[in-house]
């Protein structure tokens, strides 16, 4: 058992919400907008929606975009308008990082485009829409 006064600063309710003065949250996440196709791209909107939630919490989100001409792509769901929970969404800000045609979309194997939106996002010359 841990003593009575570490054990409680592992507990949320614990903690004084007015402690930090503001938060800064960078995400990367390959689904999110555009055309989510799998149980990744709603948990990474679930985790979004949440953290713009917090008061005086900045998110920033950087996510792929499948190439215009990709095959099979589904509409895009933004989060900023047609979500129910866009009215509570506080500093949020999501920059999408377009994919090269080449890339397969809606796979979640080593065909996938993880490579190509890693090297995308560690590029200096990050194009970011």
């Amino acid at each position: 058992d841990f003593p009575h006064d570490i054990k409680n600063n592992y507990y949320l309710h614990d903690m004084d919400p007015n402690r930090f003065q503001e938060r800064r949250v960078l995400v990367f996440t390959l689904e999110l907008c555009f055309s989510p196709f799998s149980g990744n791209g709603v948990l990474a909107r679930s985790l979004v929606s949440t953290l713009a939630r917090i008061e005086a919490t900045q998110v920033r989100v950087i996510c792929g975009k499948p190439h215009p001409s990709t095959h099979d792509i589904s509409a895009d769901i933004c989060m900023t308008s047609g979500d129910n929970h866009a009215t509570s969404f506080g500093d949020l800000e999501i920059w999408s990082v377009e994919l090269p045609i080449q890339c397969q979309w809606k796979r979640l194997d080593r065909l996938s485009p993880w490579k190509e939106f890693a090297a995308a996002c560690a590029d200096d010359n990050l194009q970011i829409s």
